[in-house]
């Protein structure tokens, strides 16, 4: 694939720009609790029955996190504590390959299937200092849909002005890459456990989009 055809780079932002913590238990010590009730023991942030819908924006805050707390046997507070602790931080290298694209001249943008108050922290630009420079940034919560919906790849197209092939998507969940490919995206696959800037600047290099 030549370089010309690829106009805009799009990321996927929880275990591809940023370290995620996974599983409840980690995220509720990193808040500073001794651990979960047994509900929650062992279980991922994938398994919570309604955290999709409330990333497709079919949750408020205020109903997910009475839900969330509940779950937790605490209140409300306590819970977005514990919801906050799931980002940790950039991985290395991932905002200097944000910066070399831009200074190419190339687009860039996410697409993440978020909730507000992640996408609150993502904006401000400290713990996840990539994000503020992505020119076309968007969230599941914000467009009402929820990947992989073929939807909201075409509403993202729609946005950008890009499409099919022109787009070359890093993301690390599999069957959002299987979505974005039945679109005609170049999507390609991140392992989050096998430095992602690594397995991103090769990509793009193979691409042409980057020397």
């Amino acid at each position: 694939m030549s370089r010309s055809s690829i106009r805009l780079v799009c990321f996927d932002v929880g275990g591809v720009l940023s370290k995620l913590r996974t599983v409840w238990d980690d995220c509720a010590r990193a808040a500073g609790l001794d651990g979960v009730p047994p509900a929650l023991r062992g279980k991922t942030i994938t398994d919570l029955p309604f955290f999709d819908a409330y990333q497709a924006g079919d949750l408020t805050d205020q109903e997910f996190l009475v839900r969330f707390a509940d779950l937790l046997e605490t209140d409300t507070e306590t819970a977005l504590a514990v919801h906050q602790a799931i980002l940790v931080g950039p991985y290395e290298g991932t905002e200097e390959l944000v910066d070399e694209l831009n200074a190419a001249g190339v687009a860039t943008g996410c697409l993440s299937n978020t909730n507000e108050p992640h996408w609150r922290v993502m904006h401000e630009g400290v713990l996840l200092p990539q994000i503020p420079k992505l020119r076309f940034p968007a969230a599941s919560h914000t467009m009402r849909l929820h990947k992989p919906d073929p939807a909201i790849y075409r509403a993202y197209e729609a946005w950008t002005g890009c499409a099919g092939p022109q787009i070359l998507f890093f993301e690390d969940g599999p069957k959002n890459v299987e979505g974005a490919r039945a679109c005609g995206w170049d999507a390609v696959l991140i392992d989050p456990h096998a430095d992602p800037a690594a397995q991103m600047r090769r990509a793009l290099i193979e691409r042409g989009v980057l020397s």
